[in-house]
């Protein structure tokens, strides 16, 4: 199975884990909004292949099962805020028979920005059938959240109080 960690800039504890449980991932520098497309257009035609981006920081329990699931479609849950993505491509594996009965769904996309490309490829796998298998426990979420621009600290709003707890 092919690990792949698509990034901009990579954060140290996922370079750290990385190394530590993925020590042969391949790292490709995500150039453009369509970059990601690109990336995940090429995979599609291959073999199986896992997901980890920049920012998410793996386990040991990560790699072993994702190469012994026998579901199409798998994840590991991570902190998306308020609650925990499992559909997202942060940490995802897809399997060579689930390439192999949608050879196209990638190609089929037509929002390719890399902000909505998680939720096209699930759409586009509910759409055809497939529910994501999600194993556990979570990865970590090294992501660096801001306030929205129109906030400030001491803002009492929960987006900014959570955010405001998670960088200090």
């Amino acid at each position: 199975m092919r690990l792949v960690c698509p990034f901009v800039e990579v954060q140290p504890e996922t370079a750290e884990a990385l190394e530590r449980y993925a020590p042969d991932v391949e790292y490709v520098r995500m150039d453009g909004d369509a970059g990601y497309y690109a990336l995940m257009a090429g995979l599609w035609r291959g073999e199986a292949f896992a997901v980890i981006e920049h920012d998410v920081v793996i386990h040991d329990g990560v790699v072993p099962e994702f190469v012994s699931c026998p579901e199409p479609w798998c994840s590991f849950p991570y902190s998306g805020g308020y609650e925990l993505f499992t559909e997202g491509l942060g940490c995802a594996r897809f399997s060579t028979a689930l390439l192999q009965r949608l050879p196209h769904l990638v190609d089929d996309i037509t929002d390719r920005h890399w902000s909505s490309l998680d939720s096209m490829i699930a759409s586009a796998l509910h759409n055809a059938g497939y529910k994501v298998h999600v194993h556990s426990p979570p990865v970590g979420h090294a992501h660096r959240w801001r306030p929205p621009a129109a906030h400030m600290y001491g803002c009492p709003c929960p987006t900014c109080v959570w955010v405001a707890g998670v960088i200090r």
